[in-house]
Parts: structure tokens; C-alpha cells; sequence
């Protein structure tokens, strides 16, 4: 299973932060990605923390790959930059506002540490708006390098 973070916190084309994370969904589904889990939305500050910047809607979503099972993670990546910036997504400054944030956190148990692209990702266990939605729909699931559940790191927090 290839675990997704989605997050909005600036309306796009598509419509209002909620709405974008919708229509990336229905995106995804256009680009092969079959969604299994869908966690609820949740409301979150900006992190860091910015009072200029509008909250974010975050949520988690665990898909299969169905027309290409053999995908590597980078192109997965790549596929989901796409998506990104089909819904206007300029990447200006880090942890600028945005119209949509699509992230890898997992990939099952894969372990993977390049220039491009680290999994599990590499701060999920220190975001709250990454382990809540997750917990939602894989609580149970084990990152490989802590050996924790996402229940437990989320307790941890």
C-alpha cells in the first residue's frame, strides 16, 4: 500500500482547500492510483507556525497502483508533482502556503534514502496533521526504521 498525505491551504481552480483535496483524489484515480483508505479531513495550523498563512486541510489516503504495479516510488513522485501542479502549485519558499501538497509518507515496508525522495518520510513521526488522518485508516501500520506503530508515534507526540 503507498500511504499519501494530502494538504490545501489556498483555493485553486478546482475550488476551495476541501475541494482540492477531493478533486486530487479524483486525479489520482485518473492517473492508475486505486484508493483503498480514505481518513477523515482535518483542520491544522500552518507548520511552522504562520498567522499569515490560512490553516490547511490535511488528510491521508492509501492507494494501489492498479494499471502500473510496478511503478518505482520516483515515478510515483513524479506522478504526483504532475498532480500538484495541475491545481497551480508554485513552489516558492519552503512551507509556503499552497494549493495542494501531495506527499509519499510510505510505501508498505520499503526503506528508501536517495537525493530525490526518502521513505518512510522523514518527519512524519514529528506531524501531527500526517499520524492523525493516518492513524484513521492504518494505525497499526509499522514504520520499518522506528519500529512503531503510527498509534504509537502518534501517542508519542
Amino acid at each position: 500500500m503507498i500511504y499519501i498525505a494530502l494538504g490545501s491551504n489556498l483555493p485553486s481552480s478546482f475550488g476551495n482547500p476541501e475541494q482540492n483535496l477531493q478533486k486530487a483524489m479524483d486525479a489520482m484515480s485518473q492517473n492508475d492510483f486505486r484508493i483503498l483508505k480514505i481518513s477523515q479531513i482535518y483542520t491544522t495550523s500552518p507548520v511552522p507556525y504562520d498567522p499569515d498563512q490560512p490553516d490547511f486541510k490535511n488528510m491521508v489516503i492509501g492507494v494501489e497502483d492498479i494499471l502500473e504495479p510496478d511503478r518505482s516510488p520516483h515515478e510515483c513522485l513524479d506522478t504526483l508533482l504532475l498532480i500538484e501542479q495541475e491545481f497551480g502549485r508554485v513552489r516558492t519558499v519552503k512551507n509556503a502556503a499552497r494549493t495542494l501538497d501531495l506527499d509519499i509518507i510510505a510505501i508498505d515496508d520499503l526503506i528508501l534514502n536517495d537525493d530525490v525522495l526518502t521513505l518512510p518520510h522523514p518527519h512524519m513521526h514529528e506531524r501531527g496533521f500526517v499520524l492523525q488522518p493516518m492513524n484513521d485508516i492504518a494505525p497499526d501500520w509499522v514504520h520499518p526504521v522506528r519500529q512503531k506503530t503510527v498509534a504509537n508515534m502518534l501517542g508519542d507526540l
